[in-house]
């Protein structure tokens, strides 16, 4: 059988932001994953959640009962308490259920628990290879063989970690670390000073294309030109975002570049992926009464398969008589008729098409 490809002109289209922060404790991760997460549901509004493997300590900015979240010092979020196993697969389990429920920036906090629950993986797998009570050896010689399930269930988990519909933040623990070359290195070679690294896996981070290190009591500031070899390694900024203006040396993560890092995820069009993703100025959401609504044109656009396509935009053009930029910013009553006038049209296509071509999967023209 011969396998069948499809081509088209290409487009940018929308991402959903992956970002890794890491750092030693007090370097700052938490509350600027938290001040990004609150920037970027200001362009793309939508619930934040925490995934929290830090108990009651990953409720810092949490805010206290009978106050309202008053950023930056305390924020509007979702608890989820993610308790041990910490394997791959329970991260993943983790945010469906949280995605499921409707967030759509996700901070998890922290990631290194991931890597270390790996490591034991790992260590289980070795014992059963090489059998209870085993010699050195034996278990030496079984240690390669015993990283073939952890690998493979971690790299299955990462695999759908890319489809999930949500921005993602991982906090990783930092830690210093050295490098000890081996024999026949000067005495300059033989230690090298790496820097602070992540607790992760390179499989991991590398999934992350956004990524920070926080330095100690770095309160937020990242180190944008790390000079030790292992900070370089983790530190990763898109050649897009290095523009003039886009990172200010010296500046704390902060929720403005939370909302610059969402406005150019969604790229220049935002009806991309259906989003309602309409730049707000200020700190609230869109109103409550709108929102469902916006919701309900959205799932009318996935029914009949034109979620974030470019068709779109003429049908949406022909049931408000606007783009979907300008639509969304309309009052509830403007927004039902739209909605009414959308689903008529789509409905009727629909029908139309079946009625012509049964049993064909062909596109709208």
């Amino acid at each position: 059988m011969v396998r069948q490809f499809e081509h088209a002109p290409a487009i940018r289209r929308r991402v959903w932001l992956r970002l890794g922060i890491a750092g030693p404790t007090g370097s700052g991760k938490s509350l600027s994953a938290q001040l990004l997460a609150y920037g970027m549901a200001q362009v793309d509004p939508g619930p934040v959640w925490l995934l929290n493997t830090e108990g009651p300590n990953g409720l810092l900015y949490a805010p206290k009962p009978g106050q309202k979240p008053q950023p930056p010092m305390t924020f509007p979020f979702e608890h989820l308490p993610f308790d041990p196993p910490h394997r791959t697969p329970d991260y993943l389990e983790a945010v469906r259920y949280a995605v499921k429920n409707g967030a759509k920036h996700i901070i998890i906090d922290g990631g290194h628990f991931e890597h270390e629950a790996y490591l034991a993986y790992h260590d289980e797998e070795t014992d059963r290879l090489a059998g209870k009570g085993a010699d050195y050896h034996r278990r030496n010689k079984m240690a390669i063989t015993a990283w073939i399930k952890p690998s493979a269930e971690r790299h299955k988990a990462l695999l759908e970690f890319r489809l999930i519909p949500a921005n993602i933040i991982w906090c990783f623990q930092g830690k210093e670390k050295l490098k000890i070359n081996k024999k026949g290195a000067s005495e300059e070679e033989k230690m090298v000073e790496m820097g602070w690294q992540p607790i992760a896996g390179a499989e991991v981070t590398a999934e992350l294309p956004i990524r920070f290190i926080l330095p100690a009591g770095a309160d937020g500031v990242p180190t944008l030109r790390p000079e030790l070899p292992g900070e370089k390694l983790f530190n990763r900024v898109p050649i897009e975002l290095r523009q003039d203006g886009f990172l200010t040396p010296g500046r704390a993560l902060d929720i403005d570049l939370g909302k610059k890092l969402q406005a150019w995820a969604m790229g220049d069009d935002p009806t991309d992926q259906g989003g309602a993703h309409h730049f707000y100025n200020g700190p609230n959401p869109p109103p409550s009464e709108t929102s469902p609504l916006i919701e309900q044109i959205k799932g009318v656009l996935s029914r009949h398969g034109l979620l974030g396509k470019p068709e779109s935009r003429a049908v949406v053009q022909e049931a408000f008589g606007m783009g979907w930029k300008n639509a969304v910013t309309l009052p509830a009553e403007q927004l039902r008729a739209g909605l009414d006038n959308l689903t008529k049209s789509l409905d009727g296509l629909a029908a139309m098409k079946v009625e012509r071509n049964p049993g064909e999967d062909e596109p709208w023209e």
